[in-house]
């Protein structure tokens, strides 16, 4: 494993609030990019919002990294992720990738997600998640 993709997980593993302002530039580049099914953001700071909103909303959030690939500066990380909704019983986990590229430094400049929020997340809503297993019901293959 590269030493940038060792700090990148190192990081996701160790993610705590008081960690984001410290380590957070040395992981992401400036002008960084960052999306997942919820969020499109560019720079540090965005990147350091949608993390500082992540721990505010949820109990319990923390990353496993399951497996690596990379290839020149662009890597794939395999992961899960256990949190706790804020007031409702249940662990949650969802499984996901991330596609990562990495500047001349060794930064990320552009994190993309890949989990599947439709059965991982909003069916574990009050009201929708019950409107999203319907319609998954409906448009699912039957034999």
């Amino acid at each position: 494993m590269s030493p940038e993709l060792a700090r990148l997980v190192r990081f996701y593993e160790t993610l705590e609030p008081g960690s984001l302002a410290t380590a957070l530039p040395s992981v992401y580049a400036d002008n960084a990019g960052f999306m997942d099914p919820f969020n499109s953001v560019v720079g540090r700071e965005a990147i350091r919002a949608v993390f500082a909103h992540m721990f505010r909303s949820l109990e319990s959030p923390r990353f496993e990294v399951i497996d690596t690939w990379q290839t020149g500066d662009t890597a794939v990380i395999r992961w899960t992720f256990d949190f706790r909704f804020r007031g409702r019983p249940g662990d949650v986990t969802v499984e996901g990738m991330s596609r990562v590229v990495f500047d001349r430094e060794g930064r990320v400049r552009e994190h993309v997600d890949y989990w599947d929020a439709s059965s991982q997340f909003y069916t574990r809503l009050p009201f929708v998640g019950w409107i999203m297993r319907l319609l998954m019901r409906l448009v699912a293959g039957r034999n």
